[in-house]
Formats: C-alpha cells, structure tokens, sequence
C-alpha cells in the first residue's frame, strides 16, 4: 500500500510539473511568433493536446515494468 500512495504522489508531482512545462512551452512560442511577425504577444496559440495515456507503453524510451519506489522494510 506505502509504494502505491508513493507512485501516485509521484505521478501527481509529474502532472504538475508536466502541465506547468507545457504552459511555459506555450508562452515561449508565443512570444516567439510574435517576435518573428512584429505582432502584438497577447494573441492566442494553439498547442496540440497530450497524447493518449496509454502511449508510453509503445515508447521505446520508457522501460515496462521498472520499480519508481523500493520498500525500505
């Protein structure tokens, strides 16, 4: 039960993290178009939405089945 309240506090934390890195990905490019098109940095941007939950599974850089915490037992 400790490694699964630990996991989902680890996911939480990467969520978190996640969702605040997108923003600031979306503020730089705006910024960045509007630096390049002499327009004003207030306009929209539209980013593409996160992929599918299941698509880490076919990711070759994640490995399947590696331990995030270990029991201190």
């Amino acid at each position: 039960m400790v490694k699964a309240e630990h996991l989902m506090a680890l996911v939480d934390a990467l969520e978190t993290r996640l969702a605040a890195s997108r923003a600031t990905a979306a503020n730089l490019f705006t910024a960045l178009v509007a630096e390049l098109t002499g327009t004003p940095h207030n306009g929209k941007v539209s980013i593409p939405p996160p992929p599918a939950p299941d698509a880490a599974a076919d990711h070759p850089n994640i490995k399947q089945g590696h331990t995030l915490c270990r029991s201190t037992k």
